[in-house]
């Protein structure tokens, strides 16, 4: 049996949420079914607003934009991302090394 589903890392949250911070995220159709989850899922935790139009399983999202709430939420994930990353681990144990 073949496995659907996809796996939602903590950088696609951060990615949808950059996006909607600078106004390029437009359309929730425009993204594809995994980042759609993760949209719904912002929204949802009030991290993301839309002014949606539609009724029933159509669905339109316009005016996407962060809250103040998912500001907050992209600097402390962004923040931590980055200091996930080796490059960034090795210059700071070099740093305290020194």
């Amino acid at each position: 049996m073949k496995n659907n589903t996809s796996i939602i890392t903590l950088a696609m949250y951060v990615d949808l949420l950059r996006r909607s911070s600078i106004g390029s995220l437009t359309s929730i159709n425009d993204l594809s079914k995994t980042e759609q989850r993760v949209y719904k899922e912002l929204v949802s935790s009030g991290l993301v607003s839309d002014n949606k139009i539609g009724a029933g399983r159509i669905y339109i999202a316009q005016e996407i934009v962060i809250t103040p709430e998912g500001a907050n939420a992209l600097e402390s994930w962004s923040s931590y991302l980055k200091q996930e990353k080796l490059l960034y681990k090795f210059g700071d144990a070099f740093i305290r090394f020194l």
